[in-house]
């Protein structure tokens, strides 16, 4: 469990078996969020990113 900054409270699921949680990082901003993205198109393929990138309305590099 996990307090926001602006107050709600975010409960993360477990992981199923055989997945790992994307380990946390010292990258902050950008940076941060690119290595994520760049992590989920390794994971769930860069069609899936691109529509992550696209909701954060976040231009490609």
């Amino acid at each position: 469990m996990a307090n926001s900054r602006h107050g709600p409270r975010l409960a993360a699921d477990k992981p199923r078996a055989g997945r790992q949680i994307l380990a946390p990082n010292e990258l902050q901003g950008n940076a941060a969020l690119d290595a994520t993205l760049e992590e989920i198109s390794h994971r769930y393929g860069q069609p899936t990113a691109d529509f992550v990138r696209q909701q954060l309305e976040y231009p490609r590099p």
